[in-house]
């Protein structure tokens, strides 16, 4: 994110001070300026829609789960992708309040065994 804010400071045509020393001063290699982001490749695409058509049908499944159902809908994938594009859209399992609460109980223990109290 920061990135993007200091690339939008930068003005590869200026007359005074180069691309190079604008990078220099802001504290970006070059290659940041001209590094452009792949698409998401056809395969890809194909597979968030069927995640994101079986998340609506079941907002509980994590990536586990979803790979298991990818799998056995054909596709051929494994969990690491599938975690991937889940991330990328922004989808996690959703859990019950019981699971919730219980995770903040045991972070909370880990917390305090550890500063000694």
């Amino acid at each position: 994110m920061r990135k993007n804010l200091l690339l939008d400071h930068l003005k590869p045509k200026h007359s005074q001070i180069s691309l190079h020393r604008q990078c220099e001063l802001l504290g970006l290699n070059r290659s940041t300026f001209y590094y452009r982001k792949k698409p998401e490749s056809l395969k890809n695409v194909q597979l968030m829609r069927l995640i994101d058509e079986e998340y609506t049908r079941h907002p509980f499944y994590g990536y586990r789960k979803m790979t298991c159902y990818l799998q056995r809908a054909g596709c051929s994938v494994n969990h690491k992708r599938v975690r991937r594009l889940m991330r990328v859209m922004g989808l996690e399992a959703a859990r019950s309040e019981t699971e919730s609460v219980e995770a903040v109980q045991r972070t909370s223990k880990v917390s305090v065994s550890a500063s000694g109290i």
